[in-house]
């Protein structure tokens, strides 16, 4: 049977069983899969598959993106192969046939220990060698790990230098791969940063200041306590040299002191600082790029906030400043024109036309051709209403025209229209 794995931007994992040949995803009710975050549409994308068990999907919105790894999917079928990500949002979705986790699962106990060569098992496994509980073994027989602090997670380390979700495993046989779900303290594996990696056997992965080794299916090991280093030299030696010993160590102190003093604390600072730097500019760029995502969907208050955000790990930048300043004037634009349209709905041509001037011209929602039709309504009702008090000889002729005579964008015929008007009201006073 096929599933559905539904991965969320906290690390929080949902399996689906795929028993139609067809799902809609999006976040309005009535969707097979339904997500809630406001940057999924409401009809988002469709999920399908052949006679042949392929498996296509079709993007249903032209505001939000849906992607396949790292290709982005439009109106027409895209293939996706079992294990590739389909990107939704802050959402990962991968289909998978788990029939191998539906398997009977291999007793962990029933175990082979050769002589000299080591403990084997039927799966790949994971071995605890530094952490809260050094030795302890950890079988990977599902398809799917979430390694976190969360009692949430299927594979949980209770240890302070693990996040609650911090990071995810995907299996296909013996092929595994680790990738990092944002945590605070990363994955290194043999020493090295890792987002994403394809473990091998003997792979020493590093989550915080617990310590694994990834053990291939087959594959020999048996974890043994360090054993502790024993001291020797005889007992009456020892009293005559410990004068001298007392003396080397007093000497081996002060030049430690020394070197931490004048090289190690200022270098391991100035290592610390560049970082702490680094990481703010890494931090700052994905909120700078993840902004521009926002703007491009014309969510500008969410834009807002995340320029914002960069600005504080980035008090100099420019960039950021200049990004939360045109976010801020869209967000005003925006609800400019929401109150120009509420007003042109009960004919309050006046207050629609002010409303609109409020948005600059720089503005994504300018737009100086409809500011010129709302004049045309006003500068209509206004100079009927004038003529009208022209004819009747009503008071309050030269007040409705001195009104049209400060609306903007009004036209070369309603300007000459109100010149007439005015030419009569002068002739006819004494």
């Amino acid at each position: 049977m096929y599933k559905l794995v539904i991965c969320d931007d906290e690390g929080k994992i949902s399996l689906v069983p795929f028993i139609r040949d067809e799902v809609t995803i999006g976040r309005k009710a009535g969707n097979a899969i339904r997500l809630t975050d406001r940057n999924v549409s409401r009809y988002h994308a469709r999920l399908f598959r052949d006679q042949s068990d392929n498996f296509f999907v079709v993007s249903l919105s032209r505001a939000a993106r849906t992607k396949v790894e790292n290709r982005d999917v439009g109106l027409d079928p895209h293939p996706v192969q079992p294990g590739e990500q389909i990107y939704i949002g802050d959402y990962k979705i991968s289909f998978r046939d788990d029939a191998i986790s539906h398997a009977p699962k291999k007793d962990p106990d029933a175990v082979k220990v050769t002589e000299k060569i080591g403990k084997v098992l039927p799966v790949a496994r994971l071995i605890m060698l530094q952490g809260p509980t050094p030795g302890r073994e950890y079988p990977l027989e599902a398809n799917l790990y979430v390694i976190g602090r969360s009692t949430e997670a299927n594979l949980n380390i209770d240890d302070a230098s693990i996040s609650r979700a911090h990071a995810r495993m995907d299996g296909d046989d013996n092929r595994w791969t680790i990738s990092d779900l944002d945590s605070i303290n990363g994955i290194q594996v043999n020493g090295s940063k890792k987002d994403d990696y394809l473990l091998k056997s003997g792979d020493i992965i590093e989550l915080g200041t617990v310590h694994f080794r990834f053990v291939s299916a087959g594959e020999p090991y048996t974890w043994h306590p360090p054993k502790p280093q024993k001291s020797s030299g005889a007992a009456g030696r020892e009293r005559n040299l410990r004068p001298l010993w007392l003396t080397l160590a007093a000497l081996l102190l002060l030049a430690l002191f020394l070197t931490l003093h004048f090289y190690i604390r200022p270098a391991r600072r100035q290592a610390m600082a560049l970082a702490d730097t680094t990481e703010r500019l890494s931090q700052a760029k994905r909120l700078l790029d993840n902004g521009r995502h926002a703007m491009s969907e014309l969510n500008w208050e969410e834009a807002s906030r995340l320029f914002a955000q960069a600005q504080m790990l980035q008090p100099t930048d420019e960039t950021a400043k200049d990004l939360k300043k045109k976010a801020n004037m869209e967000v005003v634009a925006h609800a400019a024109l929401s109150a120009s349209l509420e007003a042109e709905a009960l004919l309050n041509w006046q207050g629609a036309i002010d409303e609109m001037v409020k948005v600059p011209p720089t503005s994504y929602y300018y737009d100086l051709e409809r500011t010129r039709k709302l004049a045309d309504k006003l500068c209509e009702d206004l100079l009927y209403k004038a003529d009208f008090m022209i004819t009747s000889e009503s008071p309050g002729a030269r007040e409705v025209l001195d009104q049209l005579g400060a609306v903007p964008e009004i036209s070369d015929g309603c300007r000459a229209h109100r010149n007439r008007l005015l030419d009569i009201l002068h002739s006819a006073e004494p």
